[in-house]
């Protein structure tokens, strides 16, 4: 079975209750994953980045809802149908984005002004406005970033479930945090949506369906240690505006 078939088996989906703008980026996704050949795929390929890159914010957070809603597999058939084409497969990971991560950055400024370097922090953060603020090598901010990153994904909220629309998605569906990718989106997109950080979500086959119900049912997010550390390290850590992480 073509890789193709593989993944519309696992997440086609329905288009129902999707407003205008979700429902034409969410139609390309769909025709891209039964499209075979390679001057077509990549051609709509830009085509669904297009219609994705003109979402509005609002829009951006609908169109990864009705991604994890609408076309979510059910966790025990995604190993099923990798370990049955890829028998050798044993985990695989995706370079995801972090789209709200900014405006979740900007709305927890006060919360990082506290404490005796507050002022230090808002400086550094400041920084982010200059379009070359990522060609000075600034090791204060990527600490600070990264830290703040790592406690945004596992901690941020939106009821019990992360407040990041892509973290819920594949944490939903049996994903564990593994990495933050420094710079890892250098585009005006990236730079603007998450600092330019992207994350590893890693899908070990034996810890899907494990990692799903611990999600659903006691809202727990599995993370590699170096993630929990930078977390630890963000200055709002504990400052006991969010819920302690599992």
């Amino acid at each position: 079975m073509h890789a193709s078939t593989i993944l519309q088996r696992l997440f086609g989906g329905r288009g129902d209750g999707v407003d205008r703008e979700c429902r034409e980026a969410i139609a390309l996704c769909r025709s891209l994953l039964g499209e075979r050949g390679e001057a077509s795929g990549a051609a709509l390929a830009r085509q669904a980045l297009a219609a994705f890159s003109a979402l509005r914010p609002a829009s951006r957070d609908q169109f990864f809802d009705i991604l994890a809603t609408e076309f979510s597999p059910s966790p025990d058939r995604v190993a099923e149908e990798l370990e049955r084409e890829f028998p050798r497969l044993r985990a695989f990971a995706t370079l995801s984005p972090i789209p709200g991560f900014c405006a979740w950055l900007d709305s927890t400024r006060v919360r990082l002004s506290a404490g005796a370097a507050g002022e230090n922090r808002l400086a550094l953060l400041t920084r982010l406005d200059a379009p070359d603020w990522h060609q000075a090598g600034d090791e204060p901010l990527r600490r600070l970033l990264t830290a703040a990153c790592a406690h945004y994904l596992l901690h941020a909220k939106q009821g019990n479930d992360p407040l990041d629309p892509v973290a819920r998605f594949h944490l939903g569906n049996g994903a564990s945090l593994e990495r933050l990718n420094w710079l890892g989106d250098t585009s005006a997109q990236g730079f603007k949506h998450s600092a330019g950080m992207m994350v590893n979500y890693l899908y070990r086959l034996g810890d899907i369906e494990r990692n799903h119900e611990r999600f659903v049912n006691e809202h727990v997010v599995v993370a590699a240690r170096g993630i929990q550390k930078f977390a630890r390290e963000c200055p709002v850590a504990g400052d006991g505006h969010e819920p302690p992480g599992h």
